[in-house]
């Protein structure tokens, strides 16, 4: 968890309080050949069931909800369909397996869990040692009270699918409704992802993305 170093008060150059912290002395995404998916369970499955694990009236009036419905399928389906729709023109990525995900999709719901959440889990918002493990995970300004879903849509996209099982023996069980939100979560952040990497130029994350959407939708 980021511990502050510094807190900063508003200038005329930038009218806002903002907090500073150490740097972490890690590997981004694109600085690693490939993600170490078996050694980075343990990893992830450690810090997401402490994070989940904090007692919500502790953090309640600090922290708040999720106001942006990161899970509705219904309201971000039709965002996913323009994003893999930008991805087929532009030629970058076989859409085929991703259509059929989406032409599967029905009206989901999801049970009113309430834990802390990380609430932004994806490949960029994670750093890794040398090896490719995963050492750290970054920019908490997405941290709410939501669904355990949200954050569990990681393993989706560096975990390939015959090795999910190990995570969820160190994590604990989760219903199958959670998993389904999970892997949505996981393919709709991805595709935006591809689509942020390319208009950037950035082809290595082009290639990294492409891994996890892969993983995402196995």
């Amino acid at each position: 968890m980021p511990t502050p170093v510094f807190f900063g008060n508003p200038t005329d150059d930038y009218p806002y309080k903002f907090l500073g912290y150490d740097y972490l002395s890690a590997l981004s995404i694109e600085e690693i050949v490939a993600i170490n998916s078996m050694d980075s369970i343990s990893v992830l499955a450690t810090f997401l069931l402490q994070l989940h694990s904090v007692p919500i009236n502790k953090v309640e009036s600090i922290v708040g909800y999720d106001d942006l419905d990161r899970l509705n399928v219904n309201k971000r389906k039709e965002i996913l369909i323009q994003n893999t729709n930008a991805i087929k023109n532009i030629g970058i990525y076989d859409t085929f397996e991703l259509e059929s995900y989406i032409g599967n999709l029905t009206n989901m719901k999801l049970n009113d869990e309430r834990i802390l959440v990380h609430g932004d889990m994806h490949i960029r918002n994670l750093l890794y040692d040398t090896d490719g493990v995963v050492s750290s995970v970054i920019d908490f300004g997405d941290i709410h009270i939501g669904h355990r879903a949200c954050d569990i849509s990681i393993i989706y996209s560096i975990i390939p699918s015959k090795y999910r099982n190990a995570f969820f023996e160190k994590y604990g069980d989760v219903s199958s409704a959670t998993l389904v939100f999970a892997k949505f979560k996981a393919i709709f952040t991805n595709t935006f992802l591809l689509l942020h990497a390319y208009d950037s130029g950035n082809i290595t994350l082009v290639k990294k993305v492409i891994v996890s959407l892969n993983n995402a939708l196995s």
